[in-house]
């Protein structure tokens, strides 16, 4: 992501300090009620390493043991979407 296309929610994870871990970034954005989703989504869309990092450490915040594939879908929806 380019200094020009930075949100306001990139610029807030960038105050996790100069060279943000993908886990403290996605915890941010997981537990920040305020956020929106729809920027959620854009950020962890990035094409990016570091996104791909947090996207990855994103869905390790939910726990999804021993539940089938339609409930997982269907939760990530509710938190993605509503």
């Amino acid at each position: 992501m380019n200094e020009q296309q930075r949100t306001p929610v990139s610029q807030s994870i960038g105050l996790l300090g100069p060279e943000p871990e993908p886990r403290a970034a996605a915890r941010f954005l997981r537990w920040c009620p305020e956020l929106s989703k729809a920027t959620i989504g854009e950020l962890l869309g990035e094409p990016s390493d570091f996104f791909l990092g947090v996207l990855a450490e994103f869905v390790r915040t939910f726990d999804f043991k021993g539940a089938d594939r339609e409930f997982v879908y269907a939760r990530m929806m509710v938190v993605l979407v509503s």
